[in-house]
């Protein structure tokens, strides 16, 4: 499973706030997107 890629333009994420019950995944296309992504923490790297 890939939790990040590049695809048509947009980042894709798996939304990291529904795991481990659902696998949901983000498409990001816009830089004010991808911020609130990391400050809401539905993407993060290694605590």
């Amino acid at each position: 499973m890939r939790t990040i890629d590049w695809v048509d333009g947009a980042i894709e994420l798996v939304d990291q706030t529904l795991l481990p019950g659902k696998h949901v995944m983000l498409r990001v296309t816009a830089v004010d997107d991808l911020v609130d992504a990391i400050a809401r923490l539905a993407v993060r790297g290694a605590p």
